[in-house]
């Protein structure tokens, strides 16, 4: 009767080789250097080539800038103006509804923030750099602010801002 010759099943390859025979450094079948799909690198890389696409395709554009610009000068501006002693008292008790007045105009303070901007796109992020006021309107000299605000992950961040000599 035929009795079969019982192998460990990790000894035998599944084409019948015996592995102990294929991994004998003259075979030509061992194992080369490790995989380079196993480099410890491979995920810092991958992880930092998806953080950078990331913040790529979040990079505010100058339509953001100026939403963010207008938000931020409609309440400066009513803080000043509104809320302080910048307009006489005349004119105050002329504008009762004055903080009202100065949200209507939101949309184009942000136009005229975008046409006094210079934008820098780094790819990764964004350099904004306005340059605001200066103008005489009647016998008022309208002050000059500079800013520098950086746009990064969808967020603006003031680097820089105040007023600057006329």
């Amino acid at each position: 009767m035929y009795q079969p010759v019982l192998r460990p099943a990790a000894a035998i390859h599944p084409f019948g080789a015996n592995l102990a025979q294929l991994s004998r450094p003259g075979s030509g079948l061992t194992s080369a250097a490790p995989s380079p799909w196993h480099s410890p690198w491979l995920g810092g890389t991958v992880l930092l080539a998806v953080a950078a696409g990331a913040l790529a395709w979040s990079n505010p554009d100058p339509a953001e800038f100026a939403d963010y610009a207008a938000g931020r000068l409609v309440g400066e501006i009513s803080r000043e103006f509104c809320d302080g002693d910048a307009l006489p008292t005349m004119l105050r008790l002329a504008l009762p509804n004055c903080r009202e007045l100065v949200a209507s105009q939101r949309q184009a303070i942000g136009a005229v923030v975008s046409q006094q901007t210079r934008r820098t796109n780094l790819g990764l992020l964004s350099v904004y750099q306005s340059d605001l006021g200066g103008q005489r309107v009647l016998s008022w000299q309208v002050p000059r602010y500079s800013t520098t605000v950086v746009g990064i992950a969808g967020q603006f961040i003031l680097v820089r801002g105040g007023e600057s000599a006329p």
